[in-house]
């Protein structure tokens, strides 16, 4: 066992050094004046003229986080920042890999989170909301997991901190409240009484108040406050114009699209499987035939890797 514990870890830590090292490779990728331009400036200027950027207040949290890190040395510029997300989406990986590893085999398990990792639809960008977002995700995921089997109140009230804090990542993070479903979830499947859910409930709403009421006082302490006031606004005026990817509509329909394109792609691997096992079990089985197989199972898995599907 022990053996096998070590191997394991050792295939880990290979994998995480290749990651580390092609993410340091792509961080040398071109400049993007779109998205770079836009973040960057908030970084610069959410300390010393945060008036100047205050739309970009819709993504507080993350802001905070590029603005410390903008202090720790100015004149790192964009290169800077993709160290940054570097250290973001790979801590992102091993938090990801902690949860996971007692319930998925290890070379599915990271093949996988390499996938989730480089399947990024601009490139690797610069340090963001969506970084930080993801890491927050598997962060309350991970610690809200452990309250659950460890039945900590300390763990479910900084589950709750974790939640509210994530809102001022990217305020659409608020559907991640729907992530406490799990308990009452875990009562059900430990055939406890329900009930037995609104003390864990509890814990966790009130560390959403003390994550909510830290936002609130730094906001304040900063001089903030009136521009997240004004920030939060503008997603009244987004929600009712017609020409904006952001309107109530456009949101609500975004879900459907989604589960739509994966109940789609779905069907395509479950036909390609036994489209597979068909062909195996047709055709005699020699190394031509087995050479066949790996090969259409790796043309397509390029194919869906390129589509991010």
């Amino acid at each position: 066992m022990n053996q096998t514990f070590k191997f394991k870890n050792k295939y880990f830590t290979i994998t995480l050094v290749i990651v580390l090292l092609v993410q340091l490779l792509l961080a040398f990728q071109g400049f993007d004046v779109c998205d770079d331009g836009f973040v960057l400036t908030f970084y610069q200027q959410i300390f010393s003229n945060p008036e100047s950027v205050e739309y970009n207040f819709l993504y507080w949290f993350s802001g905070i986080i590029g603005g410390l890190w903008y202090q720790l040395f100015e004149d790192g510029g964009i290169l800077w920042f993709r160290l940054l997300a570097i250290i973001v989406n790979t801590t992102s990986f091993c938090i990801s890999y902690a949860l996971l590893k007692p319930f998925i085999k290890n070379k599915f398990l990271l093949l996988s989170l390499i996938m989730v990792l480089f399947v990024n639809d601009y490139g690797f960008l610069t340090y963001y909301h969506n970084h930080l977002t993801a890491l927050m995700a598997v962060l309350i995921i991970y610690v809200l997991n452990f309250s659950i089997l460890k039945n900590s109140w300390l763990l479910y009230i900084l589950s709750g901190i974790l939640l509210s804090i994530n809102v001022f990542t990217r305020i659409p993070n608020l559907v991640l409240f729907s992530l406490l479903l799990v308990i009452p979830y875990s009562c059900y499947i430990r055939k406890e009484r329900i009930l037995k859910a609104l003390k864990p409930l509890f814990l966790v709403g009130f560390g959403s108040v003390i994550g909510f009421l830290f936002v609130y006082l730094t906001l304040n302490s900063l001089g903030q406050l009136d521009i997240m006031k004004n920030a939060l606004f503008t997603i009244s005026d987004l929600g009712q114009t017609d020409n904006s990817s952001h309107n109530f509509k456009s949101v609500l329909k975004a879900p459907y699209y989604n589960y739509k394109s994966i109940a789609v792609e779905t069907i395509k691997l479950i036909v390609f499987v036994f489209g597979l096992y068909f062909v195996k079990r047709v055709l005699p089985c020699n190394k031509l035939v087995a050479i066949f197989i790996y090969a259409l199972s790796i043309l397509l898995y390029i194919h869906w890797f390129n589509t991010h599907n």
